[in-house]
């Protein structure tokens, strides 16, 4: 990964994993917990911290938008390597989170595209998670339908209220002219 990063300070003691000081580009990194992260765990936590540097932002959902994006795409792909990225993707973002959320496998999925379709053609991941990329796939699905659905009668629903206030408008004007000329 090339680093943007100004200079990384090892901190013992420091209960954060990582931050990052958007001012300076100084990365600061918990010595405790860091020397006992897996490599893809430091490669996605060193995303992290890029996101909060390259967009300027304390945000952490959107620091973790830019870490998936970015870690997905970094290094070899063999169905092997992206099984084990996702995994790690959900380790990390569970432990984040406290607790399993249901963005995260969205967040995931929006970041990869099509490639959370065809996973479980590759092989890759246990059947359990298989059932759940296919569960979260599927309503992903209802919620673009549901989405466009809202979206045609929304717009079903102004172009009712035009039509009707264009013609009250023409009968207003109408009456109002027939009016005037007796």
């Amino acid at each position: 990964m090339d680093s943007i990063f100004k200079k990384v300070i090892m901190v013992p003691g420091q209960a954060e994993i990582a931050k990052v000081n958007r001012t300076t580009g100084v990365l600061y990194l918990s010595t405790d917990v860091w020397k006992g992260l897996p490599e893809q765990e430091k490669q996605f936590v060193l995303f992290h911290e890029k996101g909060h540097l390259t967009l300027q932002t304390a945000d952490e959902f959107k620091a973790n938008e830019y870490a998936v994006s970015q870690f997905l795409h970094a290094g070899t792909f063999t169905n092997k390597d992206l099984g084990q990225k996702i995994m790690v993707m959900r380790s990390i973002l569970d432990k984040a989170d406290g607790e399993t959320s249901p963005f995260i496998a969205e967040m995931i999925a929006g970041a990869v595209g099509p490639i959370v379709s065809i996973i479980p053609m590759l092989g890759v991941g246990s059947k359990a998670r298989q059932a759940e990329i296919d569960a979260t796939a599927k309503a992903q699905s209802t919620i673009f339908n549901s989405q466009a659905t809202a979206t045609a009668a929304s717009t079903k629903n102004t172009t009712t209220i035009i039509l009707i206030a264009g013609t009250l408008l023409i009968v207003g004007l109408t009456i109002y002219f027939t009016l005037r000329k007796k």
